[in-house]
């Protein structure tokens, strides 16, 4: 089980808790404490849209990090697998593929289609292209972790 790499997926929850809580702590204390003269060009109403949207860019980074793990784990303990210029575009599909086959492990049908869950969310997210069911941050780092625990920690 590769505890470093559930690690890196757990520091982007804490940095979103960091940042709701950052936001709230604003948010109630904006006339209280003087805080909206700190901030002359902000609105509290613009602040609490800001705050709604930060699990969403936290998701888009969540799944960005994961599919860097992806690459790190090829890359640390799978160096025969080379990354070719003219593959520049190593899709999550791509990179699972690799991973499961190097490691000789089965992702199991639902587990996989809850990582394309994932992956269909964040491309309607970025992209506006397609009507994806939502996936909450909880849930994709939930799932991105079962998958990862089967994972051998990177080699040195």
């Amino acid at each position: 089980m590769s505890q470093q790499y559930i690690r890196r997926l757990r520091k982007i929850q804490d940095d979103l808790k960091i940042a709701l809580e950052l936001s709230e702590f604003v948010r109630h204390s904006w006339h209280q404490q003087d805080i909206s003269g700190a901030f002359p060009k902000r609105t509290l109403s613009r602040i609490k849209e800001a705050e709604e949207g930060l699990a969403t860019a936290y998701f888009v980074r969540l799944t960005a990090e994961f599919e860097s793990i992806l690459k790190d784990h090829l890359r640390t303990n799978h160096p025969q697998i080379k990354f070719l210029p003219s593959r520049r575009n190593w899709t999550i599909d791509l990179l699972l593929n690799r991973v499961t086959q190097a490691e000789n492990i089965t992702i199991v049908p639902e587990l996989r289609q809850r990582l394309d869950q994932i992956r269909n969310h964040r491309n309607e997210i970025a992209h506006g292209n397609m009507a994806a069911a939502p996936v909450s941050f909880g849930e994709a780092l939930a799932r991105y972790n079962i998958f990862l625990a089967r994972l051998p920690e990177p080699l040195p």
